[in-house]
């Protein structure tokens, strides 16, 4: 897929971080690239790449997300580990327990008033 150069503009946003990065790589005016910014097509695509850029960084989070707690696991049960190491290791297995209680409950929570909301309209 060809992209027009709003969209080339928005890749080049995501891509470098920056307005002025971005204006130079498009071979265009740091004054255009910020009138540029604020056209909804320039903004919804910035949104959409961000979007697919983050799903793709959750996915190899997940993907590694086992081996990261089984070595924060081996660390906490390693009994030649500093004891402070390993005390913090637990305790942040034990705080990320909770704060995954706390998203299912928000979550659970967030279904309910949706479906409320859904009744009501």
């Amino acid at each position: 897929m060809k992209l027009n150069k709003y969209q080339r503009f928005a890749k080049a946003i995501v891509e470098t971080g920056t307005f002025a990065a971005a204006a130079k790589e498009c071979k265009i005016s740091v004054s255009t690239a910020y009138r540029w910014n604020r056209k909804p097509e320039v903004v919804d695509y910035v949104r959409q790449l961000k979007k697919a850029k983050m799903n793709a960084l959750s996915a190899y989070m997940t993907k590694a997300s086992g081996k990261a707690v089984d070595t924060i696991t081996e660390i906490m049960n390693d009994a030649e580990v500093n004891a402070q190491t390993r005390l913090q290791a637990a305790m942040f297995l034990v705080k990320t327990g909770y704060e995954r209680l706390d998203m299912d409950d928000l979550e659970k929570r967030i279904e309910a008033l949706e479906a409320v909301a859904s009744k009501v309209k």
